[in-house]
């Protein structure tokens, strides 16, 4: 006689969901949504049970990618159902989902403050550490990382030297788990001082004394000035006492002008010293 077999009628569930989740590290999914069965079929292939017939989902359903690394429309694999009539088998109901890179933080990158030098150019004095990364992961902070301030130029805010943002640029992730996650720049700050500048060459001329404290200064030549900056030098200063001796010392008021200078320099006034020679006595006879 003749013999055939009857395999079960592929059916599927509705009303599922599958959750787009952040990378961890796992493959894990959650479901949302009420699972059902679909009746009425018309066919082999249309994924229904036939009407007539009672059919039950069991189980308490798990969902899974087939990799826990980031990606777009990924699959999601359902398991831990079964079917209450053998004469059906279940079928994957084709849900997809997202797993987007988890965003790292740096700590402790830090950046040098400097010298005004007329260059935005500054000094990372340490890379920090990744915060966040999922323990057995390779992933480490390019080594290609440099920064650059905001400015050349000092910030001063009622004549206190600020900090100012520093500009980072090249900031990338390697290792083999570095697609999985994305870097958030970090907020960083750090200093430009003003430059010193000095007062060579400065002469006073002797004088006799004539009951003030006035000088004659000359010479004098700017020291620290960087090239392309033009600073105009102001020399000023009075002897400390009326009196005559030698080596008085002068008080010094020298100042320098020039468009940002007040804010990218500080000038140290010269140390000098000066003769107030005694005054001849007049004696009339």
């Amino acid at each position: 006689g003749l013999t055939a077999s009857i395999t079960p009628k592929a059916i599927t569930v509705s009303g599922l969901s599958a959750t787009n989740i952040v990378y961890n590290g796992s493959s894990v999914d959650s479901l949302s949504g009420t699972a059902s069965l679909t009746n009425g079929a018309t066919s082999a292939t249309d994924n229904k049970y036939y009407t007539g017939d009672t059919v039950t989902l069991i189980g308490t359903p798990t969902a899974a990618f087939a990799d826990a690394n980031v990606g777009t429309g990924k699959a999601v694999t359902i398991s831990g159902y079964t079917l209450s009539n053998a004469n059906y088998k279940f079928v994957q109901p084709g849900l997809t989902a997202n797993i987007t890179p988890k965003a790292l933080t740096i700590t402790g990158l830090t950046v040098l403050d400097k010298t005004y030098d007329q260059t935005t150019s500054a000094t990372i004095s340490s890379m920090g550490s990744l915060s966040g990364v999922i323990s057995g992961d390779l992933v480490t902070l390019s080594s290609g990382l440099s920064a650059a301030f905001s400015s050349a130029n000092v910030s001063l805010s009622g004549g206190v030297v600020q900090a100012q943002s520093i500009v980072l640029s090249g900031l990338a992730l390697t290792g083999s788990a570095a697609s999985n996650y994305t870097i958030t720049t970090p907020t960083v700050s750090a200093k430009i001082n003003p430059k010193v500048l000095t007062v060579s060459g400065v002469t006073v001329a002797d004088k006799t004394y004539d009951g003030t404290t006035t000088a004659t200064i000359a010479g004098g030549t700017l020291v620290g000035a960087l090239g392309s900056d033009s600073i105009t030098l102001t020399q000023a200063g009075t002897y400390s006492s009326a009196n005559a001796g030698s080596g008085i010392s002068i008080t010094m008021n020298d100042s320098v002008s020039g468009t940002g200078v007040s804010t990218n320099y500080t000038l140290t006034q010269p140390t000098v010293t000066g003769t107030i020679n005694k005054a001849p006595l007049g004696i009339t006879v």
